[in-house]
């Protein structure tokens, strides 16, 4: 074969390549479908959705809570339709959302938990949809890349008693515990004495205990600034919460981080305990 009919062979080829990509592409577009755009791949929520013909499917992941539900509330009505393709199956769910009209609003959907009197979000993945209206006067959804998840990994502890507490971990770095009762004669001791705590209030008037770094706070307060300016060494504490009327002690580990961050646990009692 000569160089001329060798050339016109790969003409040939790379026509027929791009002929079945551009069917391919036409066929996708026909059934509507896109590829699926995954969200919060690294939190304990991840979710992915994919724009079709009729509007978006949307798949939520709550595997980290499989004894919970998912819930969805809509910022304003009338916009959009949520129906669900498949039952929620181990925390995993998917919906279909159609437009009814054009607009935009927020779409919130959140796993809600209760202990004791106390009303949580586990998690909460917010995202806010658009439906423009096109040219055929057929309306196309565009999901906002402003989207969001909030979290809080809680651990309920002392349920059994009349005083119990949860040590909560959100996903925004915040750890405390909360006293849906009330923190009755729990006391906190901290044999290194690195930890100090202080009391507070959530938003519906619940006792918390709120723990920091006192070299943490003191670089914080010499510096007038923020906690970028803290540099301190990482470490992890064991402290203790006791009711002496309940003849109880539970053991918290603190884990401090170089900037001062804290996360709480439950943990074991010390080996030398």
């Amino acid at each position: 074969m000569n160089k001329k009919k060798v050339i016109i062979v790969v003409i040939i080829i790379v026509a027929l390549l791009l002929a079945a990509g551009l069917a391919f592409f036409l066929l996708l577009g026909k059934k509507g479908g896109s590829s699926k755009t995954k969200l919060f791949s690294d939190s304990d929520y991840p979710c992915e959705y994919k724009v079709t013909k009729s509007g978006v499917e949307l798949t939520l992941d709550g595997s980290k809570t499989p004894d919970l539900k998912w819930e969805y509330e809509m910022k304003r009505d009338g916009i959009f339709e949520i129906t669900t393709k498949s039952e929620e199956n181990k925390g995993k769910v998917t919906y279909n959302i159609k437009v009814l009209r054009g607009g935009s609003t927020d779409i919130t959907f959140k796993r809600k938990d209760e202990f004791a009197g106390y009303n949580y979000d586990a998690a909460s993945v917010t995202l806010t949809l658009f439906a423009l209206m096109k040219d055929d006067e057929n309306y196309e959804i565009v999901v906002s890349e402003e989207a969001s998840v909030e979290s809080e990994m809680v651990t309920k502890v002392a349920g059994d008693t009349d005083s119990p507490f949860l040590i909560v971990n959100s996903s925004s770095g915040n750890s405390y515990i909360v006293f849906p009762e009330g923190s009755s004669d729990w006391l906190v001791n901290d044999p290194s004495e690195k930890i100090g705590y202080s009391i507070g209030y959530s938003s519906d008037g619940k006792e918390t205990f709120s723990f920091f770094d006192y070299d943490a706070v003191s670089q914080m307060d010499y510096m007038a600034t923020n906690s970028d300016a803290v540099n301190i060494t990482a470490y992890e504490a064991v402290i203790t919460m006791t009711s002496e009327k309940r003849g109880r002690t539970e053991y918290i580990k603190v884990k401090v981080s170089e900037k001062g961050g804290i996360q709480l646990s439950l943990t074991e009692a010390p080996k030398d305990k």
